[in-house]
């Protein structure tokens, strides 16, 4: 079986296996890649958080396996810049726990935000902001101005009114943008239960 997805976890089992979480515009797969840190494994420069592309898939005994990959692309600037890369964690955290959660995000909105924070020019979190403060709207939080602070409120008017993040907080300072991210991800647990551990480790400042 083939499927077109994106990795948002990697985490290391045995002696060379991983075990990947796969995001998809369907579903999330977990899947066993079987031997891909051995150092000759033809897997292994395609098997790491952010790899978007084909993967192809063999079902075991007790689940999928990874047979082949074709990755198309590796969001190599999010790995280089901690903007780029906080922002990007953030993304990959919110989509998966809104999905394990039951709440059904739109896959290829969730790649479009990586593209704009590992190719574009404006500072990176904002991008991450509105990729969140959108999956609330979608999943039900209310982002509204009555629940937040009136400048918080404003921001996500702003940002849910734009089509890109680009110039809707250009007057924003850093510390103004990751407030919004903490009050965002507050709204997150108070209404769905998901505790977004990267806002808090990284936007917590």
């Amino acid at each position: 079986m083939d499927i077109t997805g994106l990795i948002l976890r990697s985490v290391d089992v045995g002696e060379y296996d991983k075990i990947l979480t796969i995001a998809t515009p369907e579903r999330l797969y977990s899947v066993r890649a079987k031997s891909v840190r051995k150092p000759l494994s033809k897997l292994k420069g395609s098997v790491g958080v952010l790899t978007f592309g084909e993967f192809s898939l063999t079902e075991g005994r007790n689940g999928y396996l990874l047979s082949g990959t074709n990755p198309t692309e590796l969001f190599g600037n999010c790995w280089t810049d901690p903007d780029r890369y906080g922002a990007a964690m953030f993304c990959l955290e919110l989509f998966e726990k809104c999905e394990r959660n039951g709440e059904k995000l739109n896959f290829f909105e969730l790649v479009r935000a990586l593209s704009e924070i590992n190719y574009g020019e404006v500072y990176p979190p904002t991008v991450a902001l509105k990729f969140g403060v959108e999956c609330a709207v979608e999943v039900g939080v209310d982002v509204t101005e009555g629940v937040f602070p009136a400048d918080v409120g404003a921001v996500f008017s702003a940002l849910l009114s734009a089509e890109q993040a680009e110039g809707v907080l250009s007057d924003a300072t850093e510390s103004d943008i990751k407030k919004c991210m903490m009050h965002l991800a507050a709204g997150f647990k108070a209404e769905l239960g998901i505790v977004l551990t990267v806002a808090i480790e990284i936007f917590r400042s």
